[in-house]
């Protein structure tokens, strides 16, 4: 099967869920045996704009750099490159499925056809966030430009999500989000969740060696969080819930990965509250580094204040063995649920949270949490295979609907 992946943002180029999902779910289907391309914004100048990622071929398109002066104007552009790079690589390469990631370079896709008469593929959204809701969480203060930038993401979101064939959400909570949002025919909607590279996120041999290997001391607790550093993160609320750790446990130690415009903010925080010795920021943990965080932590913890849409890291974490404290927001709880609803926290408040550390402490001193059991929900329901095989079957029913014939001879899977 020929599979066209659209996405404003890919992992090699960027960090963040989504663009780490992208990348998987695109390696996962090309080692299945299929045909998959990428067309994504070029997010530095270096960049080739046709390039090869393992089994992928990248194309990639021009589009505002990340903190320019004129980066505001990237959706335009999102439009704009996707639908240009779509005309360009469907002349000698036509998709049977084309499977879009974010509003803006969709509907990119969805004009080719309405301006230019081109009969599209069977389109799958795979919604990810809705956009006017992210907009809200991370802006306090609003001025008419991002007003006119909400409206007009609402508008492209409700456009995308009516013009594809199927739209897939990847928990219950994000389909209510989709519903509340965007209003699509319930018969469009298909439920699949994240997945997890199990060989690259797995329990360490030897944790001792890994901890050595970061400088992590041997005591703890270690606690570990990887979040962009912005508002709706809940980070702040972490760090006022850790203050108490250390009186009991003066070896404490909380790991920071991540950047964002709140690190200063974040880093006066740990100064005033005398934390230094058990507070540590990592800066962005590169993706081979990352692994090996999860392994050294006694826990993950996933703080955040305002909608969380899945969270991949409770399924790296939990793939390494590690248990995931997260609060109840968005669809934290039901994934963590699916694991140990005892690691779920009420609230983000610094209390709730404060409580909830205390717990973990007392039960890693009473024999741990089950690492084994954690590993093996994750290789039952979420490793990569498993879930690109569920996308190949919406995929292949979509594309029969349509009537193509090039699925000759791509791999067959079991329902």
């Amino acid at each position: 099967m020929r599979i066209l992946m659209v996405s404003e943002c890919i992992q090699e180029d960027r960090e963040g869920g989504d663009c780490r999902f992208v990348s998987s779910l695109s390696h996962a289907l090309a080692h299945a045996g299929h045909e998959v391309r990428v067309i994504t914004r070029r997010m530095h100048p270096e960049d080739s704009s046709c390039g090869r990622i393992g089994s992928v071929v990248v194309h990639r398109f021009p589009a505002p750099r990340l903190g320019s002066r004129v980066y505001f104007t990237y959706p335009l552009a999102s439009c704009l490159g996707a639908l240009q790079t779509y005309l360009r690589v469907s002349r000698r390469w036509r998709p049977d499925i084309v499977h879009v990631h974010h509003p803006y370079s969709a509907v990119g896709i969805i004009l080719a056809a309405r301006l230019f008469r081109r009969k599209l593929p069977r389109l799958v959204l795979t919604f990810h966030s809705p956009k006017a809701a992210e907009y809200d969480a991370a802006y306090s203060r609003w001025n008419p430009l991002r007003k006119m930038i909400k409206c007009y993401a609402q508008a492209v979101e409700r456009t995308t999500t009516r013009g594809v064939d199927a739209v897939v959400v990847l928990s219950g909570f994000m389909e209510d989000q989709l519903l509340l949002h965007c209003s699509p025919p319930a018969s469009k909607i298909h439920k699949i969740p994240g997945g997890v590279d199990l060989d690259v996120f797995h329990p360490p041999a030897d944790k001792s060696a890994v901890r050595n290997a970061l400088g992590i001391p041997e005591a703890g607790p270690v606690f570990f969080t990887a979040r962009r550093l912005v508002r709706r993160m809940g980070i702040g609320n972490l760090i006022v819930a850790f203050h108490s750790v250390p009186r009991e446990h003066p070896a404490a130690l909380l790991l920071i990965g991540g950047r964002g415009p709140l690190e200063e903010e974040l880093r006066r925080q740990v100064a005033n509250l005398h934390l230094e010795d058990n507070v540590r920021f990592l800066g962005f943990v590169l993706a081979e580094e990352l692994p090996k965080y999860y392994q050294a932590s006694d826990c993950f913890v996933l703080p955040t204040e305002k909608l969380e849409g899945f969270g991949l890291v409770i399924l790296e974490a939990f793939a390494c063995g590690t248990p995931v404290l997260g609060t109840a927001i968005g669809a934290i709880p039901e994934v963590i649920g699916m694991f140990d609803a005892s690691l779920i926290v009420p609230s983000p408040s610094p209390s709730d949270l404060a409580v909830a550390l205390d717990r973990v402490i007392r039960q890693l001193g009473h024999g741990g949490y089950p690492g084994h059991q954690y590993r093996s929900v994750c290789e039952r329901e979420f490793g990569w295979e498993i879930v690109a095989k569920r996308y190949v079957q919406l995929f292949r029913d979509l594309a029969t609907e349509h009537g193509s014939e090039s699925l000759d001879g791509a791999p067959q899977y079991d329902k």
